[in-house]
């Protein structure tokens, strides 16, 4: 059979090139072709995707059984041979290997359980195995870049003697051939329904592990079946269900709606002794059992009721919406109907919706806390609801966790944007400044080897400017002085790397990008001096020309060019990311080996997930002034930072305290020289430009 390579370009013409190319970190698929004992493995590989100006897609033709293939290009499709125990990828094939005399490969014949003739090379070669055959068990373990959570992760697999196909003999008669099948992760039950095969992915897991079965279960007698237990149901919780009508169980101290069989407008609470202590109407609800069962309710139903959530006139639920079907939890909650004298089509309004409540540090005294909405009111009669009422609804509150309702009637600036269709207004909260934003790639910008300029084109796009942002570039004192706000025009250039895994390498140019930005805190009667304008230079007039802002230059060039190069991670990992190369295989018998790989990749995780956001606030925090306020915004970065990475830092402390890896996980936004973390607030603008697992 012919060597053969086919490589697509992107290019109006096509490439040749000889397919021995073991540089090649190919993907292989298959079992494919018609041709018995001929079985095809194709071999693929691109750049496509990218973000290269020119991609390529390289096809392998060549291997297959009794030819070129391999134990490692085979094993690498058909995984279960390795478990089942009848193959290892460092085999050679020869004679002591064999992998067409040794192993069952699917054959043209009649299979029972698709009653179908079979193509020749439809499915995976299997291990072979007589009927009957007791089970066999495998455990993996592996380590991955690609997980916030889950570096190293094993998997209990069981492998059976399954019924594969079953060949025609010479005599026409037709013979079943078995051979193992594998399977395994959480909830997957063995032959016997009593080994439970595991997955585990953490330390604590790791701790007290759950193995692999070592006993060999006898299997089944499948004529016979086993007896169904009967139901039993809680007896020391509380039932939802005055019917008798498939209940749901609640433990003592747990709040939840009773299915009376009507309106299901009754709440309870299971007490102590698990009996169920209930008000029904929602007056009752919220009035007649004291602050936790009003709560409780509203912090269920809140997001049903808007700016309704303190006056159960507006409640509405149809009469008897559980007569003949009931749902637990939230389902039953009412809708908020639209306020007195409002109906669909009018101005949207502010109002207060009910948030939540907290505590004081001794957790004795508790209040309530509200978010400052905008809302309006809608016919309901149609998708999603199909309700005929009239109901209210409320944008995203701009002001969250208010201690004083007052705080919603002070009067703040409206951002709405010059965009007609507009549902409603946007007002900005203390953390935001009104202004607009735009980002261009220039008309003269012409990439030759990465082409990502779309990634760093946006609007214009006009609502809320993030405050540390506008602060940081135009000045705290400034800005509150300021009668029309400030603006800027700011190019800025950076370089871009794409990874190529085909030839393994990075590749990169210049990128050019112009932002337009603007931000005021004060406009002439409310209405904002930055909004209905066309950002650019000339913004404010041509007296007044919008220029280059030299704190934008520097903030945004050190976070693009960041995000856009490896970030000092190593070229192993990125193919594992961009190109799903497996890592580097380590003797997990060996514990210094799985040590060292796990130290090592939660370090370069960290700095994957961090080290942009990190240079960026700290090109930030050198923009502020010395005043108290300034100072109280860097501690307000630094708890931010701290708080938004804390879960991911959670996660690695566990490894890297498991494996005694001495690794630290840190950002002072203040020290140029630290590399760890603290995302900011341009959490959004990381987002928008970085692939995150």
């Amino acid at each position: 059979m012919q060597t053969a390579a086919i490589i697509c370009a992107t290019l109006l013409f096509g490439i040749n090139q000889a397919g021995d190319s073991p540089e090649y970190d190919y993907s292989y698929s298959g079992p494919t072709g018609n041709q018995y004992n001929e079985c095809h493995f194709p071999g693929s590989i691109s750049n496509t995707g990218s973000g290269l100006c020119t991609t390529r897609t390289i096809n392998r033709k060549d291997f297959y059984q009794g030819g070129d293939l391999t134990w490692e290009i085979l094993t690498s499709v058909c995984t279960d041979l390795v478990r089942a125990g009848c193959a290892d990828p460092d085999w050679e094939q020869g004679e002591e290997h064999n992998m067409t005399r040794d192993l069952v490969w699917d054959k043209e014949g009649i299979d029972w359980t698709v009653p179908t003739l079979t193509s020749n090379c439809g499915r995976c070669p299997r291990c072979k195995c007589n009927n009957g055959t007791e089970p066999s068990y495998y455990e993996r373990d592996y380590t991955s870049f690609t997980t916030t959570t889950a570096f190293q992760t094993k998997i209990c697999y069981e492998c059976t003697c399954d019924y594969f196909y079953s060949e025609r003999e010479d005599d026409g008669n037709y013979t079943a051939v078995f051979g193992r099948t594998c399977r395994g992760g959480n909830g997957i039950l063995s032959e016997d329904n009593n080994a439970t095969l595991n997955t585990w992915n953490s330390p604590s897991e790791f701790m007290e592990p759950i193995e692999c079965p070592e006993e060999i279960y006898p299997l089944p007698d499948l004529t016979t079946g086993s007896p169904t237990p009967a139901p039993t149901g809680p007896t020391a919780n509380c039932s939802d269900s005055d019917t008798g009508l498939n209940p749901n169980y609640y433990e003592p101290g747990q709040y939840f709606f009773l299915d009376d069989g009507n309106n299901c407008d009754t709440y309870c609470y299971c007490n102590d002794d698990a009996e169920r202590e209930c008000e029904q109407g929602w007056d009752a609800i919220l009035n007649a059992r004291g602050d936790e069962m009003k709560y409780s309710f509203l912090d269920s139903c809140a997001f049903r009721l808007y700016d309704a959530w303190d006056d159960t006139s507006r409640y509405w639920k149809a009469n008897n919406s559980c007569r003949f079907s009931f749902t637990s939890g939230n389902n039953n909650c009412p809708y908020g109907l639209c306020a007195d004298g409002v109906k669909p089509g009018d101005d949207a309004y502010r109002a207060i919706e009910y948030s939540g409540r907290d505590y004081n540090d001794d957790f004795t005294a508790q209040f309530e806390e509200y978010d400052c909405a905008t809302c309006y009111c809608y016919d309901a009669n149609g998708w999603p609801n199909f309700i005929d009422q009239n109901l209210t609804t409320c944008n995203t509150p701009n002001q969250y966790n208010q201690e004083d309702t007052a705080a919603c009637t002070d009067e703040y600036l409206n951002c709405t944007t010059n965009w007609e269709a507009q549902a409603f207004s946007t007002y900005p909260s203390y953390y935001y400044y009104c202004g607009w934003t735009e980002m261009q790639v220039p008309d003269t910008f012409d990439p030759d080897t990465v082409c990502v300029e779309s990634s760093y084109e946006s609007g214009p796009s006009w609502g809320t400017q993030d405050r540390y942002l506008c602060e940081a570039w135009y000045g705290y004192e400034d800005l509150a002085e300021s009668e029309t706000g400030y603006c800027s025009v700011t190019d800025i250039s950076f370089r871009v790397e794409k990874y190529d895994c085909i030839d393994k390498k990075w590749r990169g140019e210049t990128q050019k990008v112009t932002i337009s930005n603007m931000c005021c805190g004060s406009s002439p009667e409310g209405t904002p001096a930055c909004n209905n304008q066309e950002p650019g230079k000339l913004a404010l007039g041509d007296d007044n020309k919008c220029s280059s802002n030299s704190k934008i230059k520097d903030y945004y060039q050190t976070l693009y060019a960041c995000q856009a190069s490896n970030r000092g991670v190593s070229d192993e990992y990125m193919r594992q990311t961009y190109c799903g190369t497996a890592l580097d295989a380590v003797d997990f018998d060996d514990s210094d080996a799985i040590s060292n790989q796990v130290c090592d990749l939660i370090e370069q995780r960290w700095k994957w997930d961090t080290s942009c956001s990190c240079k960026a606030n700290q090109k930030l925090e050198k923009m502020y002034g010395d005043s108290d306020y300034e100072d109280t915004v860097r501690e307000s970065l630094q708890y931010t930072f701290d708080t938004s990475y804390s879960s991911l830092k959670y996660n690695l402390e566990l490894w890297n305290e498991y494996y005694s890896c001495g690794k630290t996980f840190e950002c002072d936004v203040d020290d140029d020289d630290a590399n760890s973390l603290k995302i900011s607030i341009m959490s959004i603008l990381l987002i928008i430009f970085v692939n995150f697992f």
